[in-house]
């Protein structure tokens, strides 16, 4: 009988009564997947409109649609990541790792701009150590913004945020926090709130030092902490350096795709996270996150990600 429900009846029914009439036969099924299809993948929501596309283009044209041609990128972001690091790294320990396009109103004016966080590289310190790795150097600072098509007489990317400390031109948020524990590469655990104060940048010849003031990390002031840390890390150092304190805090997975990924891998992510600079002045890490499924009914799978995304 299994045999037969499984296998026979299935293939007669295929000949006999599906293959001789098969259009009129899988129609109403071509239907459910093309609608169940669309609305896994949200595209049910799409609004067609015509665009007529036979407008001379004249002056008028070109002012009608000021806003858009002002917004015309120049910019390829691979030079331009170089070229903010041959004007803008200041120190060999701070790298831009990449750049992003975000929008933003400057001046009451709705401007694509291009912008990257001032990331601090370890690869890069001069002396290497558990002091410098975990205590002293603990952040990046910073970033650099500006319009993905205006150049300087000299034929360089013009700024609208530069500089340590970070200076904006007007019409810009003005960067208030301009720390940043977490990044794109900054995986390298640290320990803050500790005796031994942070670099925060470099002033001229000499360094301005700060001591983080916020909640972010994990208290480490019991012994048995110090221990599994000590254990975690294979740093014996943890457990016995005299620069901790009970408000000494540790900060880990610092990294921003991989930390998000700790907290919640149940959600598909994108690989690039990237920065924005509130109206408040405080630069805040986004990562767009998707929910997928492989079982939503009649809808057609895509290779890796299933057969439905929100």
């Amino acid at each position: 009988v299994w045999v037969l429900g499984l296998g026979i009846y299935p293939a007669l029914l295929q000949r006999f009564r599906v293959t001789p009439n098969e259009l009129a036969a899988e129609r109403p099924f071509i239907g459910h997947n093309i609608r169940m299809t669309r609305e896994a993948y949200g595209l049910d929501r799409i609004v067609e409109r015509e665009f007529p596309a036979d407008e001379a283009l004249d002056a008028r044209a070109l002012e009608r649609n000021g806003a858009t041609i002002k917004n015309i990128r120049l910019w390829d972001y691979r030079p331009l990541l170089r070229t903010f690091g041959q004007l803008q790294e200041i120190r060999t320990y701070y790298k831009f790792v990449d750049v992003d396009n975000d929008r933003y109103v400057v001046n009451g004016e709705y401007r694509q701009l291009m912008l990257s966080p001032r990331e601090l590289s370890y690869q890069h310190l001069q002396s290497p150590g558990f002091i410098n790795e975990h205590l002293t150097y603990t952040h990046g600072y910073g970033a650099v913004v500006g319009p993905v098509n205006r150049v300087t007489a000299e034929g360089l990317p013009e700024l609208l945020v530069k500089d340590i400390p970070p200076q904006s031109a007007s019409g810009f948020p003005k960067i208030t926090r301009p720390q940043i524990y977490y990044g794109e590469q900054s995986n390298e655990y640290v320990l803050v709130k500790t005796r031994s104060q942070e670099l925060d940048y470099p002033s001229g010849d000499q360094n301005v030092y700060t001591t983080y003031n916020g909640s972010g990390g994990i208290p480490i002031s019991s012994f048995v902490r110090k221990v599994a840390f000590a254990v975690r890390f294979g740093e014996i150092k943890l457990l016995l350096s005299n620069d901790l304190t009970d408000e000494s805090r540790i900060m880990m997975h610092r990294a921003v795709a991989r930390r998000v990924r700790q907290i919640a891998p149940f959600f598909r992510y994108d690989r690039d996270p990237y920065l924005v600079i509130g109206d408040d002045g405080r630069m805040i890490w986004l990562l767009d996150g998707y929910t997928t499924t492989d079982r939503y009914p009649y809808s057609d799978p895509v290779a890796g990600m299933g057969n439905y995304i929100r």
